[in-house]
Formats: C-alpha cells, structure tokens, sequence
C-alpha cells in the first residue's frame, strides 16, 4: 500500500485544487480526497493516478528531405516531451525577403512527420522552424532551416 500525505486545504464550495510543487517530472502519484466537516471526516475517494510533467524542449533544427520549384519538405526529431507525450507541432515559415519575421504555417498533430509546405515560388528562400506542444503547452522554437525552392543543378 502506497503512503500518504495528509494535507489539509480549506477548499469552501471549490471543487478543484492545484498542487505545483514538489514533484519530479515523468513521476507518477496518486491523490485521494476526502471532505471534512464540523462533525467528522468523511471516507476517501477512489485513488486517481497524475504525472508530473512540464512543456516540452525545442525540437532540434529540422531538414529538409526534399525541395523542387514549388514545394519543400522538411522533417524533425522529436524532442523530450516535458514527461507526457507530445500532441502537436506547430510549423512557423518566413519568406526569406520578410526580415526574421515568422508567422504561424501550421498544426500538425504528434504523427504527422515529415510536412510539405506546397504551392511555393521558385527561386525564393524559404525559413522554417518548429515547436512541440504536450498538454501542459508550448515548448521553445527550434533553430531555423534555410531552403530555397528550386531544382537541383545538373
């Protein structure tokens, strides 16, 4: 049998509680709840099963596994997910003309890899970068990719 600490919060009509302290991300624990009154204590409540967790890292720099006159591919690892999984990416892009500006391409869900950006004009620097959310949130960026869409010399 699992130990437990004993906690009491005044808690009034609140029916929900944030506990963000103390925990070792990736680890799981277990909560039971119970209600207390002037008169007595009640039972607890069934076990429920957390895992710490926290946003995931930065992707590291995507490549580029393919780029012709009009459409580019580019692909990534996976980060470390922050200790839950990994539910999107979002995939940001910059025309090379427009400054470091970024806008939002984008969301892809944890399975789609790699991503192919269409409708492109040839001769154009294209940037790219990368971040991976889990449920906590939004990670950090990934570096930049350069790419141009053209066709390989002969």
């Amino acid at each position: 049998m699992a130990d437990y600490l004993d906690s009491v919060l005044s808690t009034g009509n609140t029916l929900s509680w944030r506990v963000d302290v103390g925990f070792e991300t990736g680890k799981e624990y277990d909560f039971k709840v119970r209600a207390l009154n002037d008169v007595n204590q009640g039972s607890f409540s069934q076990s429920a099963r957390f895992m710490a967790a926290k946003i995931p890292i930065a992707p590291l720099k995507p490549t580029s596994s393919f780029a012709d006159q009009t459409s580019i591919t580019i692909d990534w690892l996976p980060p470390y997910n922050g200790g839950t999984p990994i539910t999107s990416y979002l995939v940001k892009w910059n025309l090379g003309g427009n400054g470091d500006q970024f806008f939002d391409l984008v969301t892809v869900d944890d399975q789609v890899l790699p991503f192919t950006k269409t409708g492109l004009t040839t001769g154009e620097l294209y940037k790219f970068k990368v971040i991976a959310s889990n449920f906590i949130g939004a990670g950090p960026e990934s570096d930049v990719i350069s790419i141009y869409a053209a066709t390989k010399p002969k």
